[in-house]
């Protein structure tokens, strides 16, 4: 197989669609199995300019009446904090080596194409897991945190108060604490700062196990203690306005190994999943994009493509690429609690 037919094999609007499909599947799975982008749903825009002002949906304040043939009140919004904020480029690469390139080529097109799409599927993977990870230190720190490859580590805080993001005196795993009364407060607190109750409440499998084994919730049967089961858990809840615990144990791999998404001494209240009220996942256009000449809608989103390395011939690089990261509209709606 020649070059030539390598490039026309696999062009970037094929391995593109090819790369938009494979995060569509996996956000779907993932999704299935509990994932923060239920509360940070993806967004394409055209810029990496930002501002929560623009991109946050807003309740307006409520009309005026007014005299007969009088002019009418001119309509606002709540006056709300703005931050202005700059996407970021989050990219992986994957090598496809002169002799892999030779090995392929002998055998037939099929296995090159394998061989790319393979490292398109883990390049996708890579940056989901990323997105997926940043989210989790949105809600943990309300912070958007960047690490680069060489090491450099910066954090952006998006300016939740220190009322949404409260220690518990009385922790859940302690018999004599009222937990119901405990997560009331909770839901009050929220409902105070936010104007809403909580849609919904996310938790490690710690803090669950915590809930069924009080007495508050557990069964005593005879010499034994019986756990009370989730539907148990979330019919009390029910009964006082608390919405169902989401149980939420996701990890991401690191060189160090695999680490936790959400703290899991903390529970998060938040509003209902699927509404962008929390905040979004924004892709803007990345530049690949735009030395492609694509446009709209075309160019927002995951790009990948294969590059030649401009010094070494025989080497190419697979490179999916975004401009991606987690925006955190309403600070106080993500809202933790630390009780264990």
């Amino acid at each position: 197989m020649s070059s030539y037919d390598l490039d026309i094999l696999l062009t970037p609007e094929y391995l593109t669609g090819y790369a938009r499909e494979a995060y569509q599947q996996l956000q779907d799975a993932a999704i299935a199995e509990n994932s923060l982008s239920i509360f940070f749903p993806d967004r394409q825009v055209e810029g990496i300019d930002l501002n929560t002002r623009d991109l946050k949906k807003t309740r307006p304040v409520m009309a005026y009446n007014r005299a007969w043939d009088a002019e009418p009140a001119r309509g606002t919004l709540p006056p709300t904090r703005t931050i202005r904020f700059e996407n970021i480029p989050l990219t992986q690469k994957y090598t496809l080596s002169e002799k892999d390139q030779l090995r392929a080529r002998v055998q037939s097109n099929e296995v090159i194409r394998e061989a790319v799409e393979n490292n398109v599927q883990l390049g996708v993977q890579a940056i989901a897991d990323r997105l997926e990870y940043q989210r989790g230190q949105t809600l943990n720190k309300a912070q958007f945190l960047v690490e680069t490859e060489t090491g450099g580590v910066t954090a952006d805080d998006w300016g939740r108060s220190a009322e949404a993001a409260p220690v518990v005196a009385n922790k859940f795993n302690v018999a004599t604490t009222n937990v119901l009364e405990e997560l009331i407060k909770l839901r009050d607190a929220y409902r105070k700062l936010n104007g809403f109750y909580p849609g919904a409440i996310v938790a490690s499998p710690k803090i669950l196990f915590a809930i069924q084994t009080h007495p508050q919730f557990a069964t005593k049967v005879g010499d034994h203690t019986r756990l009370a089961t989730v539907d148990e858990v979330n019919g009390i809840l029910a009964g006082q306005r608390l919405p169902a615990i989401t149980v939420y144990d996701r990890q991401v791999q690191t060189h160090s190994g695999p680490v936790d998404v959400l703290e899991q001494d903390s529970l998060f209240l938040l509003p209902p999943a699927g509404s962008p009220i929390l905040g979004e996942t924004v892709f803007s256009r990345t530049n690949t994009a735009v030395n492609l000449g694509w446009q709209g809608v075309d160019g927002q989103g995951i790009v990948a493509n294969i590059i030649q390395r401009p010094n070494v011939a025989s080497l190419r690089d697979v490179v999916v690429d975004s401009v991606a990261m987690p925006a955190l509209y309403a600070p106080d709606a993500a809202f933790k609690a630390q009780v264990l």
